[in-house]
């Protein structure tokens, strides 16, 4: 098998036993000792065959907004599509920092108010909040509707 990066795609080949495109609907997968497989796969050491196809596709579109290609030709092909970071650590210290000003403004607002006000992610705001936990910068009280968040540090600086 052969693998390299080029313009942020992932390239790997290897040798081919079908011809054609593969998608996670059409896939059957082919293991090399059939019964081998099965065994590992009943004795939970493996996933079921073809599981990794549906995930390759599945994570690929949430992590890179991209499907990857899985042909198979004279060589199975697989094309997988990566991303770098969007943001710079000194970003992401300044959208903490508005993340906070927006709990002491408001301490019921929501994270897709947050998100909203912020023009980034709801998922995004999650991954910040989680680093201002961690950091013992925020915590939220109540329950998960109708709860307040409480700004443990001055302006969220140490």
């Amino acid at each position: 098998m052969h693998s390299q990066v080029i313009k942020n795609i992932l390239y790997s080949h290897k040798c081919a036993h079908l011809y054609g495109m593969i998608s996670p609907v059409d896939y059957e997968a082919y293991p090399k000792n059939p019964h081998i497989a099965k065994f590992f796969v009943q004795m939970a050491r493996a996933e079921d065959l073809g599981t990794g196809i549906r995930n390759v596709f599945h994570f690929s579109k949430l992590y890179s907004g991209k499907l990857p290609v899985f042909k198979e030709e004279d060589a199975f092909e697989v094309l997988i599509p990566l991303t770098t970071p969007k943001t710079t650590p000194k970003k992401s210290v300044k959208t903490r920092l508005k993340v906070l000003e927006l709990m002491v403004e408001n301490p019921l607002i929501s994270k897709q108010a947050i998100a909203k006000t912020l023009n980034i992610s709801t998922e995004g705001i999650r991954y910040h909040i989680r680093i201002l936990k961690a950091q013992k910068k925020i915590k939220y009280e109540g329950p998960a509707k109708g709860g307040r968040w409480i700004v443990l540090t001055k302006n969220g600086i140490n």
